[in-house]
């Protein structure tokens, strides 16, 4: 994706101790040949955990009522 669409960037490089400014060809990258690792697991999980805290704050700041929380609580425990 970066090397199609971000095009010749300015990017930022550390250099024998200093930092400089280069012009960066990110189309570049199409040619290049990658060793990555990718880890996948419950994605899901984490998910259901960060929308019930989310909706944890948005009912202690007093955006939504109990009944809400509760609608949403309920539809995540069961989807």
């Amino acid at each position: 994706m970066m090397g199609t669409y971000y095009g010749e960037r300015p990017v930022v490089i550390e250099e024998e101790g200093g930092k400089k400014v280069v012009n960066f060809a990110f189309s570049r990258f199409k040619e290049m040949w990658y060793n990555v690792r990718a880890d996948v697991g419950e994605a899901s999980y984490w998910s259901e955990l960060a929308s019930i805290q989310t909706l944890d704050t948005l009912l202690g700041g007093g955006h939504i009522d109990i009944i809400d929380y509760l609608k949403r609580v309920r539809w995540r425990k069961f989807v």
